[in-house]
């Protein structure tokens, strides 16, 4: 009977190989880590990247005497986002809000309130429940105290600027000397209220003949 060499079992080495102790460094093991974990990580880093909750140049509403006080008994149309903490979808619509509150300064006011923290507690149910406010971000326009226009999750500016247009106008157009506006002064002309320069005489007008020094 032929008889075939039996196979040597290789020992293992202790050590695992270079490459992959490089790989084990280089590259975290996130499979110990709870999901809630890691989508509570996502969640503050989106944040943090944001730059905050809510746009940065609306002034801050946090109760209902706020509310009631710059709000409700403003002399200007107020538009005011009603946001969650730490919500993504709120955070989108920050710059398109902060560029409105730029275009608009001085004829509409603005104000944001957190109405509800990221752990879905309700900072103040008694807005909340006057206003109906279910969705985040939801957007309210006030005129005279008075809801005038809603938006819920909406993210165009023209949306917003359509509205604003029909009740406060449309802003003074700046004009240039092409578009019919006034053309500059050229330097050296006096400007208003300031008397003309004295004028320089010549010989025949001083009453002097025009050969004598």
């Amino acid at each position: 009977m032929r008889r075939y060499p039996t196979a040597i079992p290789c020992e293992a080495s202790p050590d695992p190989p270079r490459s992959a102790n490089l790989t084990s460094r280089r590259l975290p093991d996130c499979r110990g880590i709870p999901r809630g974990t890691l989508a509570l990580m996502a969640w503050a880093f989106l944040v943090l990247a944001a730059g905050g909750c809510g746009p940065a140049k609306f002034k801050s509403v946090t109760n209902e005497a706020e509310f009631d006080e710059q709000v409700l008994k403003a002399d200007k149309p107020v538009l005011v986002a009603f946001f969650k903490g730490g919500c993504a979808t709120c955070l989108f619509l920050d710059p398109c809000m902060d560029q409105l509150a730029e275009d608009y300064d001085g004829r509409v006011k603005f104000a944001k309130f957190e109405l509800m923290r990221f752990w879905f507690e309700v900072t103040c149910p008694a807005i909340q429940k006057r206003y109906r406010i279910g969705l985040f971000p939801t957007v309210v326009l006030f005129v005279e105290g008075k809801e005038k226009k809603r938006w819920i999750i909406d993210y165009s500016s023209d949306a917003y600027r359509k509205v604003l247009d029909e009740i406060v106008g449309l802003p003074p157009a700046k004009k240039t000397p092409g578009d019919g506006g006034e053309a500059p002064a050229p330097p050296g002309t006096p400007g208003e209220g300031e008397a003309p320069p004295p004028e320089k005489k010549t010989p025949v007008q001083a009453g002097k003949p025009s050969g004598e020094p």
